[in-house]
């Protein structure tokens, strides 16, 4: 088991490592998420199983579950203890709207506090895959399939193009996810539905 002493959180008494391509990067979105829960960035990476990522009428990113068709996906590599790990988990809506896979990663390049254990780290990440958030096999269409596919979900695209769930219409399939306003708050984070601004970026 790796514990390495990031200043940001999670001094491990287990170590989950996690890929995220999406809304959960730096800077967009919803990385209030990983930054609130105290997780540690370890650096960013591609996968090195092509994979099918797609957006819908929101651009809400998915990475459908049909390995080989697609492209490599770059995004970024994060370590969370049991306790953010079952939050997103809840989050995701794990496992009728996601479902949480392990996917061979590549290329990884270590950041921050992550640098000074490198060995540590690579050498767990040669042995424990890291988890990663797709649409289940059942979900997935011809329609889904049919679209263009992404490599990367650029942060200009997500900024000008990205709608929240606050701002969606109800009919949306993120909105049935009852269990995302008990996350949201226990991650310290205002209700879903809160008043903000009219700008869809008010948090950043």
């Amino acid at each position: 088991m790796v514990v390495f002493q990031p200043s940001m959180g999670a001094t491990m008494s287990a170590l989950n490592v996690v890929f995220v391509y999406g809304t959960l990067k730096r800077g967009l979105y919803n990385s209030k998420y990983l930054q609130t829960a105290g997780a540690t960035l370890i650096g960013e990476a591609k996968t090195s199983t092509k994979l099918p990522m797609i957006t819908d009428e929101y651009y809400v990113p998915y990475l459908l579950k049909a390995p080989g068709v697609g492209k490599k996906i770059k995004g970024e590599v994060y370590a969370v203890n049991n306790e953010v790990m079952d939050k997103l988990d809840e989050l995701e809506g794990v496992p009728t709207y996601y479902t949480r896979e392990r996917v061979p990663i590549e290329g990884l390049e270590l950041v921050g506090a992550s640098q000074k254990h490198s060995d540590k780290l690579l050498q767990h990440l040669d042995l424990v895959m890291p988890w990663v958030y797709m649409m289940p096999e059942e979900r997935v269409t011809e329609h889904h399939l049919a679209q263009e596919f992404m490599h990367n979900y650029e942060p200009a695209q997500h900024f000008k193009n990205y709608v929240p769930r606050s701002h969606r219409a109800t009919t949306h399939v993120s909105m049935t996810l009852k269990q995302n306003n008990l996350v949201h708050t226990s991650l310290g984070l205002p209700p879903l539905g809160t008043p903000k601004s009219t700008s869809h970026f008010a948090s950043h």
